[in-house]
């Protein structure tokens, strides 16, 4: 259940990457060339959306590290794990 969990926090860290990438990208194509300046704006407008997605997903494993009810010894395997690569 840890590798689980494990092989799900790369597939959120996929996903934040490309939130990034999609800010990076608007701002080189509306640059006329790239600059550490035009890279460090993409960076910064990203900011704000990959720490609410962040943050997002560990306020939704919060209840599943929590909670003592039946198969949570499992759930908890897997999601804490995610929480701490996040965190």
């Amino acid at each position: 259940a840890v590798y689980s969990g494990a092989i799900a926090l790369i597939g959120v860290a996929v996903e934040t990457t490309a939130i990034i990438l999609v800010f990076m990208e608007d701002h080189i194509r509306k640059a006329a060339s790239v600059t550490n300046e035009v890279i460090l704006a993409g960076a910064r407008k990203s900011l704000r959306p990959v720490i609410m997605a962040t943050g997002m997903n560990i306020l939704g494993l919060v209840p599943v590290m929590i909670d003592s009810g039946v198969g949570s010894d499992v759930m908890k395997r897997i999601a804490i794990p995610m929480a701490g690569g996040l965190g």
